[in-house]
């Protein structure tokens, strides 16, 4: 999770000096628009200096639209669409496929029988009720989804599309969630366009939210290096916390208990309801 408007800023300072144009001239960039029929708005500037092309793709969704029960579900789904496709990133979707829901189930299964012994505790401690011990059921379950990831591992092929753009020349391969905003980024060579657009439209209509748990870990440990160990960040989280109250802007970086309780169901659901095209906007800069 980057600053996108600190990166805008840099970017423009970069346009600028290596136009070599100065703070008192005008900028004219002229900017082809395009709305398509289906309501993605694309934005294309050429510019021939270097035969490559730098692409933003910009969706109208970030922390502002999580609810309680979801909070940190766009930055996991920026996370998510990097495991690619049905057709990327595996050697067998249909076996990885029933894997992954009953990786789910389990997982499922887990989440019950600990909120279970919870409770069981609760009740032994301060009311006295002695109740069978969960711990035996939970370490089953525990077995068993390794046995699943174990299977899971030998069908996925780890950051393959990665891969498949790095061979292709792609660099700068990023993304950022803000409050309003989720956006990613990448520039390739000019001949690689067709290329990219047929991945990147793939990746839309096909995304598979594969090594789902494994990220979700990722996304809780971002937060511990970026937030928890950083005494300024963490001061802005209790600032903001306590400016903004009852108002999506009260979040500035997701909270673990949450995010540790995120199901692949609802990171679906919230890619369904925010990723359409009307809320996209793609901007390509280069040699077009």
């Amino acid at each position: 999770m980057y600053k996108p408007k600190f990166l805008i800023l840099i970017l423009l300072i970069l346009f600028v000096t290596s136009s070599g144009l100065t703070a008192g001239d005008n900028i004219k960039l002229n900017v082809t628009k395009h709305v398509l029929s289906n309501g993605m708005t694309l934005l294309l500037l050429e510019r021939h200096t270097a035969p490559v092309f730098y692409s933003y793709v910009y969706f109208k969704v970030g922390s502002a639209n999580e609810v309680g029960g979801v909070i940190g579900a766009a930055h996991l789904l920026e996370h998510m669409m990097f495991k690619g496709t049905r057709d990327i990133g595996t050697t067998d979707f249909e076996k990885e496929s029933k894997l992954m829901a009953i990786e789910d189930d389990l997982y499922d299964s887990l989440y019950f029988a600990r909120d279970r012994e919870k409770q069981l505790k609760f009740e032994k401690e301060n009311l006295g009720i002695d109740s069978m011990d969960e711990s035996a059921m939970i370490q089953a379950l525990i077995d068993s989804i390794a046995v699943i990831e174990n299977e899971l591992s030998s069908v996925i092929v780890p950051n393959e599309l990665e891969e498949l753009y790095s061979v292709n020349g792609a660099y700068g391969y990023n993304a950022g969630t803000g409050y309003d905003m989720t956006s990613y980024l990448v520039a390739f060579p000019k001949n690689r366009l067709e290329l990219y657009m047929m991945i990147e439209s793939e990746r839309l209509k096909n995304p598979v939210f594969r090594e789902f748990y494994s990220e979700r870990n990722v996304v809780i440990e971002e937060r511990r290096l970026k937030v928890d160990t950083q005494g300024d960040t963490k001061l802005f989280e209790q600032l903001v916390g306590t400016a903004f109250i009852a108002h999506p802007y009260q979040i500035f970086w997701e909270w673990k208990s949450e995010v540790a309780n995120l199901t692949r169901r609802e990171i679906t659901d919230f890619f369904r309801k925010y990723y359409g095209p009307g809320r996209t906007v793609m901007a390509i800069v280069g040699d077009l």
